[in-house]
């Protein structure tokens, strides 16, 4: 589903009955099309308010551990086949050129990587209110600015739920407010690949996270703008985290 209208709202009766879903490895995807519009639900439209449904990709929950997919490579003629892992990336909801998207009351899973993945890095400003999310590896990963409030974030990977990429501007940030993050196994909070910034405010975390600080991937690049801040403030009863701004 491609949205390339702006003001727009997409607006269901019932989170739990009104449901958007396809199962989309992005990376057969990209092999069989054109395009990068892999997401579930793909946005380019600025202005789009989303609520009271969930969108899904379904791929990581239906397929086996990997799944080997073959073709006939376009330039050459060749055949040649690639591997799709279950837990690799694959889109729920994702956005390109769209800015001041507002999500609220929605559910929104995957079952592998990238599940909420609006993605302009020059200008994007994004809302989320009282939403379930749900994937691994940094399934939650805007680019720009970011506000989650009363939202409930389900991890499935122990690498890390979240992400953030600030690298446009000094002052984006990427914050969260009353939120609820647990996972079915132990995980990590958080890490980045660029300059980038995370604000978790009145969170609470379940005793699957793990005691670690949000940190660089190893394959990141250079950070330049020199903007890593991290605040965390947390419930008096919950364990300490070990934090460190690099």
């Amino acid at each position: 589903m491609l949205v390339n209208k702006s003001n727009l709202l997409l607006q269901g009766e019932d989170k739990e009955k009104v449901i958007i879903t396809e199962a989309i490895s992005n990376v057969i995807y990209k092999i069989e099309h054109k395009d990068n519009y892999s997401g579930v639900v793909n946005l380019n439209g600025d202005d789009i308010t989303i609520t009271n449904l969930t969108i899904q990709n379904t791929f990581g929950k239906d397929a086996p551990d990997s799944v080997r997919y073959e073709y006939k490579d376009a330039k050459s003629g060749q055949a040649k086949s690639v591997t799709a892992a279950r837990t690799a990336h694959q889109f729920a909801l994702r956005g390109f050129k769209s800015t001041r998207l507002k999500v609220i009351n929605c559910i929104l899973l995957a079952w592998g990587a990238d599940t909420v993945s609006p993605w302009d890095s020059h200008e994007g400003m994004y809302y989320f209110k009282d939403c379930v999310m749900q994937g691994g590896v940094d399934f939650y990963c805007p680019r720009g600015w970011a506000y989650a409030e009363d939202c409930t974030f389900i991890c499935q990977s122990g690498t890390a739920a979240i992400w953030h990429d600030g690298s446009e501007n000094k002052n984006m940030k990427s914050v969260w407010k009353n939120c609820k993050f647990v996972g079915e196994k132990t995980y990590k909070l958080g890490r980045y690949h660029h300059d980038s910034q995370f604000y978790l405010i009145n969170c609470s975390f379940d005793e699957n996270m793990q005691n670690a600080r949000i940190y660089k991937a190893q394959t990141a690049g250079p950070c330049l703008l020199g903007a890593k801040g991290i605040l965390l403030q947390l419930p008096q009863k919950r364990r300490r985290l070990r934090l460190v701004q690099e």
